[in-house]
């Protein structure tokens, strides 16, 4: 008989990632670094067209000095990697390897094979998209998830959100609602944004966790790790001797669902908070359901 490599069982390997995350309950961190990529394929896309302009794979690059700098300075430090696409938020380290202690690679090197992996998977499986915006909403919910269940009472915690493009406005009722659960986890929202212009949800998640917001134009000129070691590297405790920038000017309008704009004076649903630009002729909001009754009723 040929001897092969013995193959894992699925459910054994299941069983022993359900023991140990059940195991790992009992611990309690004081220190988290969190990592939202946004790796829409149409902005990235165009990105490729631009002569000039940043490249995926140099922010990726970039990213990974930006993780071994801050776990160099903290030991004790549970990071989380996330992605965002047009299908959903995916976990990309730690890894099952690494969280059932079989990998022997680096932190770093495992988080780049995984994150390769992840972005083949989801590109061939592109179909799956359920609109064509990244859901940076559901992976800072994932995320406050983590802090939430592994947190101890006091924590240093912050989430580094690297996002391109601008807003979707489908999604600002999840957005303020995950930036309100941070702000209440006492969790610093910093943000990165890439682009033509700066996205306003972005700025106000900052504003309200007491992160650190900056825009960059995409341009290949731009000084990326530059900005990444200086302003997103320190933890929240160093950065209280540290001049970091400061938000000037913050945009608080809310976008409507109907037309997708800021608006200054809306009308808002009363049970789900939806936004509307202008009266619903049916009375009854589209997000919810909830009937809206006549003035003189």
């Amino acid at each position: 008989m040929r001897r092969g490599r013995s193959r894992q069982n699925p459910m054994q390997t299941s069983r022993r990632l359900a023991r140990h995350m059940a195991s790992g309950q009992t611990r309690k961190w004081t220190r988290f670094f969190q990592v939202i990529l946004d790796t829409s394929a149409g902005f990235w896309a165009r990105q490729t067209q631009q002569v000039g302009s940043l490249q995926f794979p140099e922010l990726l690059d970039a990213l990974c000095i930006l993780t071994n700098a801050a776990l160099s300075s903290a030991t004790e430090t549970r990071f989380e990697f996330l992605v965002a696409d047009e299908s959903g938020s995916h976990v990309v380290f730690p890894s099952e390897e690494v969280l059932l202690g079989t990998s022997s690679e680096s932190t770093v090197e495992n988080l780049r094979r995984n994150l390769v992996r992840v972005l083949r998977e989801r590109g061939e499986r592109a179909d799956d998209a359920t609109d064509g915006a990244p859901h940076v909403a559901t992976a800072l919910s994932r995320a406050l998830c983590f802090v939430s269940k592994y947190g101890a009472p006091e924590i240093d915690a912050r989430v580094l959100i690297v996002q391109g493009g601008e807003d979707f406005a489908p999604h600002y009722n999840a957005m303020m609602n995950a930036i309100f659960s941070a702000a209440k986890l006492s969790v610093n929202v910093d943000c990165l944004s890439i682009g033509a212009s700066p996205p306003a949800m972005l700025q106000q998640a900052c504003f309200l966790t007491k992160g650190c917001f900056y825009h960059l134009e995409a341009s290949a000129t731009d000084p990326l790790l530059l900005v990444l070691l200086t302003i997103f590297a320190p933890d929240v405790a160093t950065r209280g001797v540290l001049r970091m920038p400061t938000l000037k000017d913050v945009d608080f309008r809310a976008s409507c669902i109907c037309h997708q704009r800021p608006v200054e004076i809306a009308l808002v649903c009363p049970v789900c908070l939806s936004v509307f630009c202008e009266e619903v002729e049916t009375k009854t909001c589209y997000v919810c359901g909830f009937d809206q009754p006549n003035g003189n009723e």
